[in-house]
């Protein structure tokens, strides 16, 4: 259960992290990403999240063993 809780909280903190980035890049006019490759952008960076606590979660479960 706690991987799953783990996974949880890093795909909210993903969320916010891109959603937070693609609007302060939106605030400040910066073609960073361009406009039309944000949904990517976000999905991107929400499933590298995830993909990385999963390796860490593989990770710490195999020095425990």
């Amino acid at each position: 259960m706690g991987i799953i809780k783990d996974i949880l909280i890093t795909l909210a903190v993903g969320a916010a992290f891109g959603a937070g980035f693609i609007a302060f890049s939106s605030y400040l006019n910066l073609p960073v990403p361009a406009p039309h490759q944000r949904p990517i952008f976000f999905i991107g960076i929400v499933l590298f999240s995830v993909v990385f606590r999963l390796l860490l979660a593989i990770k710490d479960e195999a020095k425990t063993e």
